[in-house]
């Protein structure tokens, strides 16, 4: 078994990799830049390796380090988990539709992740009563870098997994919008 510390720090480059990357991607998807246009043929099997590290990662430390999951651990798992099942089959399918179910997911944990980090961040924010006593959501089980936590990993996931649907389905150029009757 690799050490804690090791598989902490690597975890942790690879959220910070997924959060810029991601952030890249939704610019240049909605800039409509034509440095998307190679992506776009990887990008559900990107989104799906994305989401399956997620994955992997959250049962590392629960189930092999033995870290008790709080309440908001477990709403975003909630929402992370199905993703590797919707991403696979649209993989399998050679789909590239799963941008609505991934949205729609990502909408529930982004949230969810922002309040927690900063519950670990700040921990008085919370008041102590939004958790279980016996897995309290203002422990920090992971801190690297200064910032990068698991309500951290969580939130880059969800921001490369998002980014990168986006980017295999079509640019928002081509995505119909409803426009104001001008006279």
């Amino acid at each position: 078994m690799l050490p804690l510390a090791v598989v902490s720090r690597f975890l942790a480059l690879l959220s910070v990799f997924a959060l810029v990357g991601g952030g890249a991607l939704w610019i240049g998807w909605l800039r409509g830049a034509r440095w998307i246009e190679p992506v776009r043929d990887v990008a559900t099997t990107a989104a799906l390796a994305v989401s399956a590290t997620a994955v992997a990662g959250s049962l590392y430390y629960s189930e092999i380090v033995g870290f008790t999951p709080c309440r908001l651990c477990w709403f975003q798992r909630i929402g992370i988990y199905p993703m590797v099942v919707i991403l696979a089959i649209a993989r399998i399918r050679r789909r590239d539709d799963a941008r609505d179910y991934v949205w729609a997911l990502s909408a529930l944990v982004a949230p969810t992740s922002i309040y927690h980090w900063a519950l670990q961040t700040w921990p008085n924010l919370g008041g102590g009563t939004s958790c279980d006593p016996s897995a309290p959501c203002s422990v920090r089980w992971v801190n690297e870098l200064g910032f990068v936590s698991i309500p951290f990993m969580a939130l880059s996931t969800v921001i490369a997994v998002s980014s990168l649907v986006a980017v295999a389905q079509r640019s928002p150029t081509t995505i119909p919008s409803i426009k104001a009757d001008t006279p």
